[in-house]
């Protein structure tokens, strides 16, 4: 891994969101950042732990790190491009590296996001996520970039109409029994 990526100092201005979501193909409810920031080489948001905390350990699971992670470095992608057009990031091959948080489930998870490389059809993205001050994990993510009349004619076959949600919908909570920190159904 390359030198710590840290968040963007809340000092900074505030990324408006819809100069955002006009740059990138995800949308709320699978969008769920928050205080979003941008300088030149950084973007930073922060996100909350969003299912049941089942059996869980640290403040968010593992899937929604690398969730919120990959939508993070795509975001840091598509403002790094010289232009605002909108284009699809998908991400294609990515590694995870996790770290034990001693901070409670649904504590606010700080990412940070530098691209490492990147040209017209691919890139990559570096990814940082921070509980408080503490390293929580370390991602990389390759994306193929695809504009919105490629990836629509790859797709039509598949296109379909879906109903517009706010929030993710409830996942069941499973019965877990907690002894310190070890979990069990």
């Amino acid at each position: 891994m390359l030198e710590e990526i840290r968040p963007v100092e809340v000092a900074s201005s505030a990324l408006p969101r819809q100069d955002l979501l006009a740059r990138i193909c995800v949308r709320p409810p699978y969008y769920a950042l928050h205080n979003e920031r941008f300088t030149e080489t950084i973007f930073s948001a922060e996100a909350v732990a969003e299912l049941p905390q089942g059996l869980a350990l640290g403040p968010m699971r593992p899937g929604d790190i690398s969730r919120h992670g990959a939508i993070a470095g795509s975001c840091a992608v598509a403002l790094t491009q010289r232009d605002s057009l909108r284009r699809f990031y998908l991400a294609t091959k990515a590694t995870y590296q996790g770290f034990l948080s001693e901070a409670p489930y649904g504590s606010p998870v700080q990412f940070s996001a530098a691209v490492k490389d990147m040209d017209k059809r691919k890139a990559r993205a570096e990814i940082h996520a921070y509980v408080g001050a503490g390293l929580l994990a370390t991602l990389e993510v390759e994306y193929s970039i695809l504009s919105v009349t490629l990836f629509e004619r790859l797709n039509a076959e598949r296109r379909r109409t879906t109903s517009k949600l706010e929030h993710l919908k409830p996942v069941g909570e499973y019965p877990v029994r907690w002894q310190g920190k070890r979990a069990s159904k």
